[in-house]
This record gives structure tokens, sequence and C-alpha cells, in this order.
């Protein structure tokens, strides 16, 4: 069962609106061109991830201009503290991804002020190469604490929302049997699931899923 696609590009979504026509879309990825911004608000997709405020104000503009509204969500960069411990922590330090924590009223004001615009939910994808069921648990709970945090200190802010949990999750490429143990960190994730039936939590484990099925190969032209 597909329950819908993600891109990030205007070439994917041109393909998937033509192959996938019935699926809904998100439109993700840093850098997005403004003719991509336009082609998906026209699209009417699922939901854009947004990644920074000036993308914020094109996507603002474009939906005036076209007078359609937009879904989106807030990509966010966190500090995450010491919860960090995997080969790449992607939070807490300038990067392309997402918007700074400091940046979250300004984002939301644009919002406001914008009614075919509808805040979904945030998204968060902070660390990768994740082979630690507790730390990763930890990671659940700190987006999780971190949303109700805005949702008191935002009175805009709906009490439903998506948390986009991103994915990260490690698996070896050593032909190490030991991967990131699945079962197990769902059956504790329930309990803070059943704690926090207000949010929906999505997950891109497109890695986790497809690695073990083959291999990718390429030529190498240099060595430096």
């Amino acid at each position: 069962h597909v329950d819908g696609f993600e891109a990030a590009s205007g070439g994917e979504l041109n393909w998937l609106q033509t192959h996938q026509p019935n699926n809904p879309i998100i439109f993700g990825g840093p850098g997005k061109l403004i003719e991509d911004l336009n082609q998906a608000i026209q699209q009417q997709i699922d939901t854009i991830h947004v990644e920074s405020l000036v993308e914020l104000s094109r996507i603002q503009t474009l939906s005036h201009s076209l007078q359609l509204p937009v879904r989106v969500f807030l990509r966010m960069n966190i500090n995450i503290g010491d919860i960090g411990s995997s080969k790449l922590v992607m939070g807490g330090k300038p990067t392309p991804f997402g918007l700074d924590e400091t940046s979250l009223s300004q984002a939301l004001d644009i919002i406001d002020s914008s009614p075919l615009i509808h805040l979904c939910g945030f998204h968060f994808h902070l660390m990768s190469h994740q082979l630690s069921v507790e730390r990763h648990l930890l990671l659940m709970q700190r987006y999780i604490d971190m949303v109700k945090k805005w949702q008191h200190d935002y009175s805009s802010l709906p009490s439903s929302l998506t948390i986009n949990v991103g994915g990260g999750l490690g698996i070896h490429y050593d032909y190490n049997p030991q991967h990131f143990d699945w079962e197990n960190f769902c059956q504790q994730l329930s309990m803070i699931v059943e704690a926090n039936p207000e949010f929906n939590l999505r997950f891109e484990i497109g890695r986790f899923i497809t690695a073990p099925c083959g291999y990718y190969v390429m030529e190498v032209l240099d060595i430096k």
C-alpha cells in the first residue's frame, strides 16, 4: 500500500502528477525554485515543507497571486542537547535545512496574516544513522515537548498537529546483522503516542526499508 509520495524538484512533481495523480504529494527539501513552488501550488499537492522564511514569503506571495490555498509544515532546526550521539547530527547548528527556533515567531506571523496558508504541523529530521533505540525515543519525546512548548507560547497554534519526525534509522553497510531494532522501538513508542493523542506522528524511513534490497554502483572517475 502506498500512502503518498515526496518530491524534491519540479521534475519529480511533474512525474508524480502524470503517473500517480491520485496519491498525495509532499514537496520537501531546501532551495526550492520559485517556479517549482508555483507549480506545486497550482497542482494543489498535499503539503509543502517550508525550509526558510524566504521560502515561506514566496509561498505567501504565490498563494495570494493564484488565490489558491496551501498546506504547509515548518521544518525546524532545534538544539537536541546531549541526545545526539549518532554519526550525523543535523540540528542545533547552522544548516541548509529548516528554520532556527528564533525564526518561528516571524514564520507564524506570516502564516497568521495569510488566510490561504494553513499550518498542518512541524517537521524535524535532526539525527541520521541512529542505531540506539533509547536515544531515538528520547528524540521523539524532545520533538513532542518542543511542539507543546510552542503551543503554550503561541496561541495561534492549533491543539492538534502532525509532527513529521523524519527518519534517521541506522543500518550497517558492513554486513553487521545488528540494525536499528524497529520492533522494540515501536513497542516503546506506543507509550509516547498514547500519552500524546493530540499529535499524529509521521516517519520517513526510506533508507531503512530499501537499503537491504540491493546495491548502488558508481564508477570512480578520480582519486585525490
